[in-house]
């Protein structure tokens, strides 16, 4: 018999929706696949502000964020027992129960909202581009 599609398996078309806004509005794409250690660190600067720019725009069009705490980075935190495991990420000597005692070096984020319009793969599986490739006419 034929196989049988599992519809519940995401084709990930969101997320590669989500990185061509990067690409598009930040070149963030072209920045990351870019070798820039030949490049001085007035450029690298340079088109890192262009990126930064570009990506905070899609980020806020896109998606919703908060920190995962409102105590300030390099101040002493304690987590009770109970704390939700998956908002904090202990490195260093873990040892033992909670309460931990440490430093917050990250304050963390999460989403709160994720918008991006819905899309399909084609029928094919193929995934959509990230960025077409371009062609200048003349």
């Amino acid at each position: 018999p034929p196989a049988v599609e599992n519809p519940t398996e995401p084709d990930h078309a969101e997320l590669l929706q989500f990185l061509a806004q990067l690409q598009e509005k930040g070149r963030f794409v072209d920045f990351v696949m870019d070798d820039v250690t030949s490049y001085s660190d007035a450029q690298v600067g340079a088109a890192a502000r262009v990126v930064h720019q570009g990506c905070q725009t899609v980020m806020k069009e896109a998606l919703s964020v908060e920190s995962v705490t409102n105590s300030a980075e390099n101040s002493n935190i304690t987590l009770e027992p109970g704390y939700a495991v998956g908002d904090y990420r202990l490195v260093g000597k873990v040892t033992g129960q909670p309460p931990y005692t440490g430093v917050l070096r990250h304050k963390g984020w999460r989403a709160t909202a994720f918008k991006l319009p819905r899309m399909v793969a084609a029928k094919d599986g193929a995934l959509p581009p990230i960025a077409p490739a371009q062609v200048e006419l003349k």
